[in-house]
């Protein structure tokens, strides 16, 4: 039986996780000059060392006799969007690209309902149009975004990330895969892949030190300790409380990186962003079906 204090611990841990992903964004924007493949391998070089201590004991090869397609997706999904996650910050505004990727929850209900045959239920129609609003909304302040074909590039691998998100989540959510066991492999292997990758495609530029300091951040935080918290929170946490929670990381994003300077208050971004959450919440809710009253016979 699970204690109110573990309890307490486990969710301040899933709290902080979604607290460190909120701040994701804002690391990226600070090291669009460096290869992205560099910044990948720096960011998860702490996963490759848990994944070698993993790989140390045969009580975890298990995990490769797992369904291809778990791997395909899992190692792919994982792979693809922290890559697509940098490559939009690189030539994107930060806040659109930001608020874009964040339709991924309500992507995934679109998903659910297309290649996993989900009734597609009033509160995903409500979440899906809020969303459509916010990319309404985005177009409408073309004086802070030129779409130029860069940015339009930028804003291309945003809704590639958000889908790969999606995609992912959807996936896993209809799969048996223990997904809090099988995220450092993908981690571990996504640092690997990225350092393959670096090697053979990119020349190592030196970061400065406000750049080497964030992809510090990025390893030990964003892309370190999130993960295990968020796996923890998981595990003994309140569930329902945590995903909830999960809808404020717009918000917060977009909030931190207009308060360390790397976008301006919009009136445009803030209420795209705010959308956006609305629609998570939505998408969250379960509501009571509404029984249908039978008329006395008379």
């Amino acid at each position: 039986m699970v204690t109110q204090k573990k309890l307490s611990i486990h969710n301040t841990l899933g709290l902080i996780a979604i607290f460190l992903w909120s701040t994701g964004s804002l690391a990226a924007s600070h090291t669009t000059r460096l290869p992205p493949f560099q910044i990948l391998a720096i960011a998860l070089s702490l996963n490759i060392p848990i994944l070698a201590c993993k790989l140390l004991s045969k009580k975890n090869w298990h995990v490769f006799k797992l369904s291809p397609s778990i791997w395909l997706v899992g190692l792919g999904g994982t792979f693809g969007q922290l890559v697509t996650f940098i490559l939009a910050f690189k030539y994107a505004p930060p806040a659109y690209a930001d608020v874009i990727i964040h339709l991924w929850p309500l992507f995934v209900m679109v998903m659910m309902t297309l290649i996993f045959k989900t009734p597609f239920e009033m509160k995903y129609k409500i979440s899906l149009m809020l969303g459509i609003a916010a990319i309404f909304l985005l177009n409408c302040n073309q004086e802070v975004c030129d779409f130029t074909p860069t940015t339009c590039l930028g804003l291309f691998f945003a809704a590639v990330c958000g889908g790969i998100l999606a995609f992912y989540t959807a996936f896993f959510r209809n799969s048996k895969a223990n997904m809090t066991e099988l995220i450092s492999y993908f981690l571990g292997f996504s640092g690997v892949l990225s350092c393959i990758f670096h090697l053979q495609f990119e020349s190592f530029v030196q970061p400065t030190f406000v750049e080497a300091c964030w992809l510090g951040y990025m390893a030990m935080m964003t892309h370190g300790l999130a993960y295990y918290g968020w796996n923890a929170g998981l595990k003994g946490g309140n569930i329902k409380l945590l995903t909830s929670m999960c809808c404020a990381i717009p918000v917060l994003s977009i909030n931190f990186l207009c308060l360390f300077g790397n976008s301006t208050y919009t009136r445009e971004i803030l209420l795209a962003s705010l959308l956006i959450m609305a629609g998570c919440v939505i998408n969250c809710m379960h509501f009571r079906p509404v029984e249908k009253l039978k008329l006395a016979e008379s």
